[in-house]
């Protein structure tokens, strides 16, 4: 076997190679202050590099939430630049906007990078495939930007995905190859286990409305089905009180048994007012559902007329705070049903005797507000796990209102849904 030598003196070594192919910037990492070109600071930067490329994939491994694991990329980006804020959006379905995955984000960044978005600046971000430096106009000075923004493309199999932002006091002259490969590196790391994650939480909500749509579907036929037999109790009930009024009529009345006679004749017409309620609740349940403008104090009203006998047996004090006058909504009596009816199974278990509720409505800024307040102290958790809440959430979303729960050890527990009058879709 023969060994050539080679003149390795024509050759750069390792380190007068990365000197030469890196210029080191003079705020690129506290590690280079006052030597930006020393081969052994520049070695020892690398090393640093990887030590935490390697900390940071052992930190993130074991999370099984995203913000946690923004919140351990935030971290690591600030060892590389000067980090303001930062955060991961993604397009929307229609591909019009970029939204965050969290629900606490830097809502300046988020306007920020869609305004670059409108703008087509993300263009020029997605056709260079790396990270670019914006300046950030709202900060101009004469001498540049004090704030800029870094934004890192999301490409996954040619499709443009979203974006990662920065905003930093970093300028381009302290930006170097290194620090982008770097930050590129550990964005890249971090959206891998954040798709992931996404995706498995899509997985977990979608089967989790499936649970409540087959649960809604399973208790609508049950209703259509007591509906049914519903109808033919009534008739049974109706028939004989027809001939109780006729019988009665035709007794004769002097005024030894006027009294009784018109007790009975009040009664008789009590239980066909509850029958008659009764039928009315029951049609509503099988009949096609078709959005209309309905007034929803007088939908309340029948139905506290309905449960007011179960929950006066159950000595439970239900009062209406119904503001008169307010303006109707686009509605259905059968969802406004629904939703009393799971309010009142969401406190129902925990309601003792001698306790109360008041339903009150108000109208306010355009809202139609419906507040249902219990005595009883609800823990927040314990109402979002069931399935009364889940349809109360899909019946509100139907309407475009809003849901807000908030406990009181003075006032027990609250839900307010907030109905627009003005609405966006009309199915």
């Amino acid at each position: 076997m023969r060994v050539h030598k080679i003149n390795t003196e024509d050759f750069p070594t390792l380190i007068d190679s990365l000197v030469k192919e890196e210029q080191v910037p003079e705020n690129s990492l506290k590690l280079l202050n006052g030597h930006k070109k020393d081969p052994a600071i520049l070695v020892e930067k690398y090393s640093y590099i990887i030590q935490s490329l390697i900390s940071f994939e052992k930190e993130v491994n074991g999370l099984q939430k995203i913000e946690k694991i923004l919140d351990v990329l935030k971290k690591n980006l600030k060892l590389i630049i000067p980090l303001k804020s930062s955060d991961l959006f993604f397009f929307d379905e229609n591909k019009s906007e970029l939204k965050s995955l969290i629900e606490e984000f830097d809502y300046t960044l988020y306007k920020s990078v869609n305004r670059f978005y409108k703008e087509g600046v993300l263009q020029m971000v997605f056709e260079r495939k790396s990270g670019v430096i914006i300046p950030d106009l709202d900060n101009l000075t004469a001498s540049g930007s004090e704030i800029n923004f870094i934004i890192f493309p999301i490409i996954q199999d040619n499709v443009q995905r979203g974006v990662f932002a920065i905003k930093s006091t970093v300028t381009q002259k302290s930006f170097s190859e290194i620090d982008n490969y770097t930050l590129q590196i550990l964005i890249d790391s971090s959206i891998a286990k954040i798709e992931r994650l996404f995706y498995k939480r899509q997985i977990v909500q979608t089967y989790s409305e499936l649970q409540t749509y087959q649960a809604k579907l399973s208790n609508d036929f049950r209703l259509s089905a007591i509906g049914e037999l519903t109808e033919g109790i009534l008739e049974d009930i109706t028939s004989p009180l027809q001939v109780i009024v006729s019988l009665v009529d035709l007794l004769d009345v002097d005024e030894t048994n006027s009294i009784e006679i018109n007790k009975i004749k009040a009664q008789v017409n009590k239980i066909n007012k509850s029958v008659n309620r009764l039928v009315r609740f029951t049609n509503l349940n099988h009949k096609d559902v078709q959005l209309s403008p309905i007034n929803l104090n007088k939908t309340i009203s029948d139905y506290y007329k309905i449960v007011k006998s179960t929950l006066d047996s159950a000595k439970i004090e239900c009062v209406l705070d119904l503001e008169e006058s307010i303006p109707s909504i686009l509605s259905h009596s059968n969802y406004v049903n629904q939703i009393l009816t799971n309010l009142f199974g969401i406190v129902r278990k925990e309601t003792k005797k001698n306790s109360g509720m008041i339903i009150q409505t108000r109208f306010s800024n355009n809202f139609i507000v419906l507040r249902f307040i219990s005595t009883i102290q609800l823990k927040k958790e314990d109402k979002e796990k069931g399935l009364n809440f889940k349809i109360i959430q899909n019946l509100v979303k139907k309407h475009e209102g809003k849901l807000l729960i908030s406990e009181s050890e003075n006032s027990g527990s609250i839900f307010e849904i907030s109905i627009p009058l003005v609405r966006k879709i009309r199915v």
